[in-house]
């Protein structure tokens, strides 16, 4: 059984609507800010793969520091955000990187803090032949540098747990 993309989304505005704390990551992220009025289309910039690095906006009450570094893999993101997200993480890449809703109940990331060194490298191996081998190469070598998975996880789970009293 197949859920449509529109039964999808209007779970997602009565989740957000009934205030549900939500998280979303990737594809979660995309399909959110869809949702909830933004566009998400493939970019431009062609595949986010490997290591990436996001600028963190100052005073996000959530993830501390100025940069976090996150493995990533997509070609769709966020290219306009919905009215009532703030911007709480941003590259060049993906200016969109992660969202905070007005209603703070509601959170998502395009990158996947769930990746460790690893995976990250094992997809990088999987999308071989989808993505440029260039691409491909400068995203495994981008993770010989290290990941602040655990730093977004850590405020990901902050946001679940101070909202779910």
């Amino acid at each position: 059984m197949m859920i449509s993309p529109g039964l999808l989304e209007d779970f997602v505005r009565a989740a957000h609507d009934n205030n549900v704390p939500m998280v979303g990551v990737c594809f979660g992220h995309q399909l959110i800010a869809q949702a909830l009025g933004g566009t998400v289309r493939k970019s431009k910039n062609g595949w986010g793969t490997g290591r990436h690095v996001y600028r963190v906006a100052p005073d996000n009450g959530l993830i501390e520091g100025d940069e976090i570094a996150i493995a990533c893999s997509h070609q769709d993101q966020v290219i306009a955000p919905p009215a009532s997200a703030r911007t709480i993480m941003s590259s060049a890449f993906t200016p969109y990187a992660g969202l905070l809703y007005a209603n703070g109940t509601t959170l998502s990331v395009q990158p996947h803090p769930e990746f460790d060194v690893g995976y990250a490298y094992a997809v990088c191996e999987l999308i071989a032949g989808h993505a440029p081998d260039a691409v491909i190469a400068t995203a495994k070598a981008s993770l010989a540098q290290p990941l602040d998975h655990a730093k977004l996880g850590g405020a990901i789970t902050r946001f679940l747990t101070s909202r779910s009293r």
